[in-house]
């Protein structure tokens, strides 16, 4: 295992997306990868329960075949998705949270898991892993992953995805708590209600 102060620099890597498009994926330090992917394969259980607290997520992590892991549903799914919203209301309310890999918060992550209070009394690392919360090692190693930077999760790794549905899961739960009976869903980043 790397000390927790070991840190490495993404490599970048341009992926061809569509006939003329680009995405900037990055490729992670295996060994910081590997204590990043360790931790959360650890408390799989415990982000179930995250995630099942959305009942608008429809891009929760299952074990997939072809990646490490997937949404629910896919792209595929999305019209079927739209048609059952948008039968339900008049108006809708469509948003894309813009960038939102590169400016997700490291330390968002371990304030979605135990909250922000807990997560900020409980976040000094000791002399071992026992002795510090679990989401603060999520945000650790995140930050390791790219040179101890808090700004951002690298795009591409399945951990980013599902780091990604750890924050956006409780931002659904707020939603749903504020509007509650609002019908829509969000897959990734992409949010569709309809009133």
């Amino acid at each position: 295992m790397q000390p927790p102060g070991y840190n490495a620099a993404l490599v970048g890597y341009s992926h061809s997306k569509y006939a003329s498009t680009r995405r900037e994926l990055s490729i992670p330090h295996p060994c910081l990868f590997l204590q990043l992917a360790q931790n959360l394969l650890a408390n799989w259980h415990e982000l179930e329960a995250i995630w099942d607290n959305s009942t608008i997520s429809r891009t929760k992590p299952i074990d997939s075949l072809n990646r490490a892991v997937e949404g629910e549903a896919g792209f595929s799914d999305l019209p079927q998705f739209r048609a059952e919203v948008r039968s339900a209301g008049r108006y809708i309310f469509r948003a894309d949270i813009n960038s939102f890999y590169h400016s997700v918060y490291t330390h968002s992550v371990p304030w979605a898991i135990h909250g922000k209070a807990v997560a900020k009394a409980n976040r000094s690392f000791r002399n071992n892993q026992d002795d510090f919360l679990w989401g603060n090692l999520i945000d650790l190693w995140s930050r390791n992953l790219q040179e101890g930077q808090t700004i951002g999760l690298p795009v591409g790794p399945d951990t980013s995805f599902v780091i990604s549905e750890i924050i956006l899961c409780s931002v659904d739960k707020v939603i749903q708590d504020k509007l509650p009976g609002i019908r829509g869903f969000r897959f990734v980043d992409d949010y569709e209600f309809c009133l």
